[in-house]
């Protein structure tokens, strides 16, 4: 939008002018407003990551970024309040207070949530683990698995030994339906990586964390002995009682 506004001041177009120069200023003010350092903006995001990388536990880390959240929510809603009051601007006014109560609500609940899972570890939620052996070829598993258990994703295992995941997505685009009886799963799936997996001690916040960065949204759960003993997706979380 900055290079539409300088060509249409070039170019004399005053149509074009005005309406560059006021979605460039608002684009800017947005990505500077999305930096500040409070949960949910990014901006707390990368504190938090910065927080936790300089060894803060990450639950600590995540309630000092929701707090600051509702610090930058609370002055959002003050100076919507001056703006009402000195300025007589009611729209800007009342969604400058908007934004400020949308802020502060997820940065409560963020910290309401890390408060509630503080004390669970991953054993206390993981699922126990449909998984597909390696050397099965895809035509089976869907014949004789995938029927009976209706998710997206899969862990590759045997003998407890966890090899990595697979995904229903992959085998959609990537294996054209002549070749399923031929090709094994160990050939489409996903090897396993260090963040595709914990161990049952890990507390459920980090897993959470692990979930939503580590690209497939799973995470198998391993034992002291490292065998597979368990399996967590994403947005399937429920405490066991």
């Amino acid at each position: 939008f900055l290079g539409l506004w300088k060509i249409s001041l070039t170019m004399e177009k005053n149509i074009l002018m005005p309406l560059s120069q006021v979605l460039f200023f608002l684009n800017l003010l947005l990505a500077i407003f999305n930096l500040f350092p409070g949960y949910p903006l990014d901006g707390g995001r990368v504190l938090r990551a910065f927080l936790w990388r300089r060894g803060k536990n990450l639950n600590e880390a995540t309630i000092i970024t929701g707090k600051f959240g509702q610090i930058i929510a609370v002055a959002l809603i003050v100076f919507g309040i001056v703006i009402i009051l000195l300025s007589r601007d009611l729209l800007n006014g009342l969604w400058t207070i908007l934004v400020g109560i949308f802020l502060f609500d997820s940065a409560f609940g963020i910290i309401r949530q890390v408060n509630s899972f503080e004390n669970l570890l991953v054993e206390n939620v993981m699922e126990l683990p449909i998984s597909v052996k390696p050397e099965t070829n895809v035509m089976q598993f869907i014949d004789n698995i995938l029927p009976l258990h209706r998710q997206d994703i899969f862990p590759v295992a045997q003998n407890r030994e966890l090899y990595g995941f697979l995904l229903l997505a992959d085998l959609k685009d990537n294996l054209p339906r002549e070749k399923w009886h031929k090709t094994k799963i160990q050939e489409i799936m996903r090897p396993v990586r260090e963040d595709h997996f914990v161990e049952t001690h890990t507390s459920l916040i980090e897993a959470k964390e692990l979930l939503r960065i580590n690209g497939i949204g799973v995470l198998g759960v391993l034992d002291v002995n490292g065998k597979f003993v368990g399996f967590l997706q994403r947005g399937r979380i429920r405490q066991r009682n």
